[in-house]
This record gives structure tokens, sequence and C-alpha cells, in this order.
């Protein structure tokens, strides 16, 4: 699982900063398959098949992470991107803290009302994730998707950052894992159905146990 921690305006203060936690052998590639990302859209003539290369997989996730990649409550409002060059991918996770907008906190917030937003990034190579490790996982504490992608061996691969006072420092999050969060299961499986195909096209192989 993947417990939310959000951050908030005495973020520069803190020296390592998880928006979320909790999350040898012989080795066999999985060849990309089919139509790994969809159905036909709507216009586009049945049979023609999808464009399942790295590059249209990766410029499938960016399009689809701008329209779809965004969850939100009351009290906070994330928005995912991504960014594809060649193999290596950086996920930038952007998280507005709007708690200090509501009514029911202006004692308590100065100045009332703002609100603070915070920016994360998680930048791997998908050759170096690991194929049966791309799952989707239901995050019932705010009613969202999260597809997490491990590590082969659990190597500590994917570099996490925060940006404080304008700059990406590294933070604390697992190093063997990264994440997107989506707000239903339907555009959490096809994310994941994308980086599986991506990966495979980047010579992505399983762990050895």
């Amino acid at each position: 699982m993947f417990p939310r921690a959000l951050a908030t305006a005495s973020l520069a203060l803190l020296s390592v900063v998880t928006p979320f936690r909790n999350r040898s052998g012989a080795h066999d590639q999985v060849p990309p398959t089919g139509d790994l990302i969809a159905s036909p859209e709507k216009g586009q003539k049945a049979g023609v098949a999808k464009d399942t290369s790295l590059s249209g997989t990766t410029e499938w996730l960016r399009d689809f992470f701008e329209t779809e990649a965004n969850v939100s409550n009351t009290n906070w409002r994330d928005k995912y991107r991504i960014v594809a060059k060649g193999c290596e991918i950086t996920i930038v996770h952007d998280t507005e803290d709007l708690s200090c907008t509501r009514i029911e906190n202006k004692d308590v917030c100065d100045p009332w009302p703002h609100s603070t937003m915070t920016s994360f990034r998680q930048v791997f190579n998908l050759k170096d994730i690991d194929m049966d490790r791309i799952e989707v996982h239901e995050e019932a504490s705010f009613r969202a998707f999260a597809v997490s992608l491990t590590t082969q061996n659990n190597r500590p691969l994917v570099a996490h950052a925060v940006k404080i006072a304008g700059e990406f420092v590294k933070s604390g999050e697992r190093p063997q894992a990264a994440y997107a969060v989506l707000p239903t299961q339907e555009g959490a499986e096809r994310v994941a159905k994308a980086f599986r195909n991506a990966v495979a096209r980047c010579g992505g192989k399983r762990s050895a146990f």
C-alpha cells in the first residue's frame, strides 16, 4: 500500500519528505503484445494497429497522464505528468495542499486563505523495472488506484527527489519503486499495461525470484 503523507507549509524545514510509502537465475523477456493500450477510439478504423512502439507507448502515457492522472479531495489536489527520453522516465508529482483555503481552518492558517504546492520527482530507466511487478493497488483512504513499478531484484535504481526552495533534493522514498496514482481502476490498469509494453521494448526482465 501507499499511505499518503501530505506536504505542508513546514516542508522547507524537513530534510526527508515521503509522499507515499509502501508500496542471478534465468530471465525471460516478455515480448510486446498486440493492442496493449485501448480499444479503437472514436473515428479510428477497426483493425488498424495501435502504435505500440516505445515512442508510441510513452507518447500515449504522456497524453493519458495529462488528462487522467489527477486525484483530489477537499484538502489536497494531486497531478502527475511524465517525460520520456528513450527508456529513461521522469514522473513529476505536484501536490497542492488546500487545507488553508477552507473556512474552518481560518484561525489556524497564517495567512488565510492560501494553498501550498510541492513537487516530487521520480527518475528511472524502464529496462530496470521487473516485468512481473508492475501492479495496481487500490488506495481506499483517498479513493484512487496506485500503479507501482518495482525494480528487478529490488535494486535501488529509482531516484526520488522533492523540490525545496526551488531545487530538487533527494528524498527518503523507497529507491526500489516508482508510482503514479489515478482516479479509476480502469485508467490505472491501462497505464500498467502500457508500462509493461514499454519495459519489454527496453529489454526489461523479471527478478530472479
